[in-house]
């Protein structure tokens, strides 16, 4: 029978003496006293039954309440336990009433003893019971009531078997993740943190089937949507207690978790495992990303440390295990996210409208209808019953509803990461290299585009010399590039080439020679860490009768594969003749720049009637935001701004406003456009210090609005080196004129790799020349 609430004939007060039967006093209407009870405090899923209950909770029979437990549902008419359909949620409220958790442990204690193995209220004891025996192991640290709320938890897992209702397993494995790697670091056993971590991975998988990490929106929709009510948390114990209900943890917490398994199996050398809670921390880091729906909050969740360290120790662990192409798909999952959602590669709701108009708008309207979630006061819900059926609704047709996506040609990795399979084809135009700078190891990897990738170790101390380099590139970055001001600095740069060349670039062009790459061939960095504000494109030996890497290769930079297939992909849409034909937009400040003119003047007599200039007085931001869509080339010749506590407040200085990188990515993605020449100070620089893999600059920034490629600069520019620099690069762009010009054709990478070329053979020092760096197709 179903037990009813306050029947008085019923009310029982439980005393536990610490024996191993305990005695029922009988209140005014009960039972006769001295009714003998089973044992309340034993757990064991194999074998026999064993004590469980430690001193402290031994110590909990003397309670404030009438007893251990003082409720009408404890027990049937026939003093016996309580009958198998008991509602537990109703039978939850009434143990508030008592003050211990030792109390509510016994409670729950009691009633196991009468619930059947399959019974849906048993797992609800049993989750509950592992979370109150875990909250009494945060108060006394013994670790007796851990193993307990463990073995409970994984009975209660026992009961929700995948498939039957995940929701609710999903439940248990939180828990049993955060119980049992508290044991890990509690007892130091490889077999609780290979359950953790295995734990971990199953409880993300089964989240992502209803809180994708790619919606911008949709985490915190479930989590406001299942939010508890305050007075369910005023209890004394639950201020001093981890949340272990999934709903109402934390990404951030659940990230970190991830982070310390994924180093602890690492460390241990338990690779596979290591590997598969980076990924899962990988994921967590995204939810995370999502849930902040500013990029400047975005930025600040990046440039924390544990965030930082995530690629580069991810993708060593990888390499150590011999999996790089495993590696390859770890640092491009953790670079480039916050320009990933604003350049709308990961939600591709335009592309998708144009495949079927119908998913696309059935799609919008989901996306709308679950942000209702996302309103608790908003009055659309009559009662949290509601809402809980509307959600369960929206969630199936969600699943729904990417499956048939999927099914599209094209779509089969919608809203997922992409494989190695997929990042490979960036390396069509020539190899990719990424640079992986870890604690334990350096190493470079040069992926390519049909086989597989190969590994070039690197010295292991390059974690400690980078950012020496580093440093001393950060004081050109302050100073000004006037001859007066630059003595020393050359020969300081210099040294800097000299050391990338000797520690990184040497052995890398010895790799490509085997690999057969041609010399003048063009390749792509990917850089990670401090290396991002390195000018590795200049790297050489410096010495006489030796070749420098700017007389190798061509060497343009990328953030990401994915940022550049992008860039090949949309290269490839300019198909139409209108789309075809180059056209130039030229934005200059010649008041504040005096070079500025004769620079403008070298672009009109190249371009001719397809060039449109905007100088002075009609450089105004307005003007500028809505003239950018028209034009596939833009040059800019200005002053430019970098704000190392605000990246996203960086600019560039136009006519009584500024070109700001948070007006670019309002602006949103303004079209296919091919090349965007930024000349101006620190246009490719990025903060120090901070998100070094998640490099904020005005170059990022406008590949988000759309442009394929970006020139830019490392460090401030000198105005007398714009004019002959951009006649050079825009004469070897289009070396058959303007009129023969045809946007498919235009190689942007090695138009400047010559123009540079060029400046350093007219000795123009290496600290001017070196600035200028090529990002993109």
């Amino acid at each position: 029978m179903l037990l009813s609430a306050g029947s008085p004939a019923q009310h029982l007060k439980w005393v536990h003496d610490g024996s191993e039967t305990s005695k029922c006093s009988v209140g005014n209407d009960g039972l006769e006293d001295g009714t003998e009870t089973p044992p309340l405090a034993r757990v064991s899923l194999q074998g026999p039954r064993k004590p469980f209950m430690s001193e402290s909770t031994r110590r909990g029979s003397q309670h404030t309440k009438e007893g251990l437990l003082g409720m009408d549902c404890l027990s049937d008419s026939t003093g016996g336990p309580p009958d198998v359909c008991f509602d537990f949620d109703a039978y939850k409220e009434r143990l508030k009433e008592i003050d211990t958790i030792s109390g509510r442990v016994s409670a729950c204690e009691r009633l196991l003893e009468g619930s059947q193995p399959d019974n849906d209220q048993r797992w609800k004891v049993l989750s509950y019971l592992g979370e109150i025996l875990y909250a009494q192991f945060t108060d006394d640290g013994q670790t007796e009531d851990l193993i307990c709320a463990s073995s409970r938890c994984r009975e209660a897992l026992s009961l929700r078997s995948r498939g039957s209702n995940d929701s609710e397993r999903l439940i248990s494995l939180h828990q049993l993740s955060i119980y049992t790697k508290k044991l890990f670091e509690t007892q130091g056993s490889q077999t609780d943190l290979l359950d953790a971590i295995e734990c971990t991975v199953e409880a993300e998988s089964l989240a992502t089937e209803i809180d994708h990490p790619y919606l911008t929106w949709f985490h915190k929709c479930v989590v406001r949507s299942e939010e508890p009510n305050p007075k369910d948390l005023d209890t004394p114990f639950t201020p001093r207690q981890r949340k272990t209900s999934y709903a109402r943890d934390t990404a951030e917490n659940r990230f970190s978790d991830a982070v310390s398994l994924a180093v602890a199996a690492h460390d241990l050398g338990l690779f596979p495992s290591a590997i598969q809670a980076y990924k899962t921390a990988f994921l967590l880091a995204e939810r995370c990303i999502v849930s902040l729906f500013s990029p400047t909050l975005q930025h600040d969740f990046l440039s924390r440390q544990d965030v930082l360290a995530l690629p580069s120790r991810a993708a060593s662990c990888a390499i150590q295990a011999g999996q790089l192409e495993v590696a390859v798909e770890l640092l491009e999952q953790g670079r480039g996210q916050i320009w990933a959602r604003l350049r709308d590669y990961s939600h591709p709701l335009s592309e998708l409208l144009t495949a079927s108009e119908d998913l696309g708008t059935r799609f919008r309207e989901l996306c709308v209808s679950l942000e209702l979630l996302s309103m608790p006061g908003s009055g659309l819900f009559l009662n949290e019953e509601e809402r809980s059926e509307y959600r369960k609704q929206k969630i199936g047709e969600w699943n729904e509803l990417l499956k048939t996506i999927r099914d599209l040609d094209g779509f089969q990795g919608f809203l997922q990461p992409k494989t190695f399979g997929e990042l490979r084809n960036a390396a069509s135009d020539g190899p990719v290299i990424f640079i992986n700078i870890d604690s334990s190891r350096s190493d470079a990897i040069i992926v390519r585009f049909t086989d597989a990738p190969c590994l070039v170790p690197l010295p292991q101390d390059l974690a400690r010399i980078v950012p020496k380099l580093s440093k001393v590139v950060a004081h050109l970055k302050g100073r000004s590039l006037r001859p007066a001001t630059t003595k020393g600095y050359g020969r300081s740069l210099t040294s800097v080439a000299q050391d990338l060349w000797k520690y990184i670039c040497e052995r890398v062009v010895a790799q490509l020679r085997a690999l057969g790459i041609a010399e003048q061939s063009h390749i792509w960095w990917c850089p990670t860490n401090h290396l991002t504000a390195l000018p590795i494109h200049a790297a050489g030996p410096y010495r006489d009768g030796e070749k420098n890497l700017l007389d190798l290769y061509v060497s343009s930079y990328t953030t990401s594969l994915l940022s550049l297939l992008r860039g090949q992909i949309n290269k490839k849409d300019c198909q139409s003749d209108a789309r075809r034909q180059v056209r130039l937009l030229a934005v200059g400040q010649s008041n504040d720049l005096p070079k500025v003119k004769q620079e403008l003047a070298f672009i009109q007599e190249i371009f001719a009637t397809a060039v449109r200039v905007l100088d002075g007085v009609d450089a105004t931001q307005d003007t500028v935001e809505r003239e950018l869509i028209h034009y596939n080339i833009v040059h800019f010749a200005c002053h430019g701004f970098v704000d190392v506590v605000r990246p996203f407040e960086s600019y560039l200085a136009l006519y009584l406003s500024r070109l700001s990188l948070t007006s670019l990515v309002d602006n949103g993605t303004i079209g296919s456009q091919q090349i965007a020449f930024i000349a101006a100070c620190h246009s490719a620089a990025g903060e120090t210090g901070t998100s070094a893999d998640e490099v904020i600059t005005l170059a990022a920034a406008f590949q988000t609005t759309g442009f394929q490629s970006v020139i830019g600069t490392l460090w401030e520019m000198s105005d007398v080196d714009g004019p002959p620099l951009a006649n050079d690069f825009y004469r070897h762009l289009l070396p058959d004129g303007i009129d023969k010009s045809d946007c498919l054709r235009l190689d942007s990478g090695r138009a400047l790799h010559l123009a540079v070329k060029a400046m350093r053979e007219r000795n123009v020092p290496i600290e001017r020349w070196s600035t200028f760096v090529h990002i993109g197709v």
